[in-house]
């Protein structure tokens, strides 16, 4: 490789020779991982952003779409459960579900056995709702 060459994955590959005739070998694993871990990560983004995107038109964010998606697909769900599957504290959950539940998306009840457990469940209008995002998404 010249100093104007830019170097390539293929270069990273390559054995090289060091000044003293030692052949060394370029960690290529380390540039690779760390090359695919950012692909992932900018790859999520964008599909974040999409998410965003198509629950806006609704009116939603992609977070009170994923708990509707949730709801739709596992039924009725404790505040608890929900909180966890998602990898949200109980604070931002309540304030998510306060805002479905002033849209009439969902509904919460107590458990008649243990009064402590909120169930959530999704509305009819909050399966409509489901459904048309399913597909615009496709």
């Amino acid at each position: 490789m010249t100093a104007n060459k830019r170097c390539t994955p293929g270069d990273a590959l390559a054995p090289m020779k060091t000044g003293r005739g030692h052949r060394i070998r370029h960690v290529a694993q380390e540039i690779s991982s760390g090359h695919a871990m950012l692909d992932m990560r900018n790859s999520c983004l964008r599909f974040l952003r999409y998410l965003d995107e198509l629950a806006g038109r609704e009116g939603l964010t992609s977070t009170q779409w994923m708990i509707l998606d949730v709801l739709c697909k596992a039924g009725p769900c404790s505040v608890r459960t929900l909180s966890t599957h998602l990898a949200h504290d109980a604070g931002a959950m309540t304030r998510v579900l306060d805002s479905l539940e002033s849209k009439e998306l969902i509904e919460r009840r107590r458990c008649v056995a243990d009064r402590r457990i909120l169930f959530v469940t999704i509305s009819a209008s909050g399966k409509v709702v489901v459904a048309r995002l399913a597909t615009a998404v496709g």
